[in-house]
């Protein structure tokens, strides 16, 4: 892992977006945040994604996929308020590399998920192992 793994958070809500930064920050954490936009952001080496599934208009599957595209080492942490409902609105998920999480949760709980995936195997998802 690297002495200060990546993180980039997406969420709508700024008070939810506002919290995990603070609190990924404050366990050592490289934290940048977005809303909806990603494109305002620079998501280039991002180790690990927290991603709100319910984005409005699809907005978690293009982050996603973006995401995706541009850092696929990437871990992914999926917050949800509706399980699996949400979930299948994105594309299908690796069966690594990634965890979910439903709202409303502590915080406090979401920096072991993120710091388990950021000292994961760091292959691309989807690499045959070597």
């Amino acid at each position: 892992m690297d002495a200060h793994p990546h993180v980039l958070v997406v969420d709508a809500e700024p008070l939810c977006r506002w919290a995990l930064h603070e609190t990924l920050a404050d366990a050592g954490l490289c934290v940048t945040d977005a809303g909806e936009d990603v494109d305002s952001v620079d998501i280039e080496d991002v180790d690990v994604l927290v991603l709100d599934a319910a984005l409005p208009q699809g907005g978690a599957f293009r982050v996603l996929e973006r995401v995706r595209a541009r850092s696929p080492k990437c871990r992914v942490v999926v917050m949800t308020a509706f399980g699996d409902v949400e979930l299948q609105r994105l594309p299908p998920l690796p069966t690594t590399g990634w965890r979910m999480i439903q709202k409303p949760f502590d915080v406090r709980r979401i920096v072991p998920l993120v710091i388990e995936l950021a000292e994961a195997d760091t292959r691309a998802i989807g690499a045959p192992p070597e």
